[in-house]
Order: C-alpha cells, then sequence, then structure tokens
C-alpha cells in the first residue's frame, strides 16, 4: 500500500473521522501514527504480544477510511461509506491486496483482516467481530485511548471560559472534563 505514490499521498491528507477525533486534513496520518507509537511502547512492556502484527495493524487499521470518506477539506461520507464502512472496506482491501501478493500465508492475512473489522472493539460500535486475539485487544485499547485523549485535550484547549473548572458535556466521552492546565 505505501508503495503505491497515490495511496500514500490520500493518506497524508485524508482525515480520520467525520467529526469526532482528527477530523481535519492530515488527521489520519497523525491518528495512525499515534496508535503505531502507542502498539510499539506495549508490545515492548508485554513480551507475548506479536510486535509486529500489532504495529502492522495500528498502520492499516483505518485505511478503509480513505473509501468510506471524501477526498479533500470535505468530511462526507462515500455510498461505499455509507453502505459498507470503513472496517469492511479495509478488510477487503488487505486481502485483495494479499492475493495479489500471492505469498501471505491465509493467517495472517485473516489476523490483520481481524484487526481491522475488531478495532472498534464492541458490536454497538460497529465491529462485526469482537476482538479475539490479544494484539486485536491491545489496538482496540491504544484506538480508543488515542481518540479519546484527542477528544479531551481538543475540548479543554477549547474551553473559553477561564472561570469554570470543567468543560461542558463533550459528545462522544458523555462527560465534562476537568481543565486542571491541560496544554
Amino acid at each position: 500500500l505505501f508503495n503505491d505514490a497515490e495511496f500514500t499521498d490520500a493518506f497524508k491528507q485524508h482525515p480520520a473521522a467525520r467529526t469526532m477525533h482528527h477530523a481535519y486534513v492530515g488527521g489520519l496520518l497523525e491518528h495512525t501514527l499515534s496508535v503505531a507509537h502507542a502498539c510499539e511502547r506495549i508490545a515492548a512492556h508485554y513480551s507475548f504480544l506479536q510486535r509486529d502484527l500489532l504495529v502492522a495493524g495500528a498502520i492499516i487499521h483505518d485505511i478503509g477510511k480513505l473509501k468510506e470518506m471524501a477526498a479533500g477539506l470535505t468530511t462526507e461520507y462515500t455510498v461505499s461509506g455509507h453502505l459498507v464502512g470503513h472496517l469492511a472496506i479495509g478488510s477487503e482491501w488487505i486481502g485483495r491486496i494479499a492475493a495479489k501478493l500471492g505469498n501471505v500465508p491465509d493467517e495472517i492475512v485473516w489476523q490483520l483482516q481481524h484487526l481491522i473489522l475488531s478495532h472498534h472493539g464492541q458490536l454497538e460500535f460497529g465491529s462485526p467481530v469482537l476482538p479475539q486475539t490479544v494484539e486485536a485487544l491491545a489496538l482496540h485499547a491504544l484506538d480508543m485511548l488515542d481518540a479519546q485523549l484527542f477528544q479531551a485535550r481538543a475540548a479543554i484547549m477549547a474551553d473559553t471560559d477561564e472561570h469554570a473548572e470543567f468543560t461542558k458535556k463533550i459528545y462522544g466521552l458523555e462527560r465534562s472534563m476537568y481543565k486542571n492546565a491541560v496544554a
């Protein structure tokens, strides 16, 4: 994927989400790098995790967003984004690339697809399957953590009420956040 200049350019420019987190040009790359870095660190701590698989999952977990949302400054969903969503799009994409390469063991392809399909962590959050590998469990947690910390910090930084100790309720986090000198 990343040897394709068109893919790489699109990946660098794409938002990570429509509204919730990293919803700006370059947000997908920023979010992906943050999650990949966190995966590197957690794999160093938990030696039983397959580092290469986990980091690969972090890098590809949101590739479907390139086809889920329209390119450019907009964050509107495409037809495929509405009908299928980025988890299914990304999983299918990995399957096609592996078939084209021809030398990727099926189990590796399944695990990579599982990382994509399960990274939302819960059926009600759009994952068609729950994380069923330790790498999938770690990826879900770190992806969620990155998105939530981004939302919390953004809300704190955007809050203009100097006298309020807490932000207003943050959509997506379902809580307000204490503004204790976060910069």
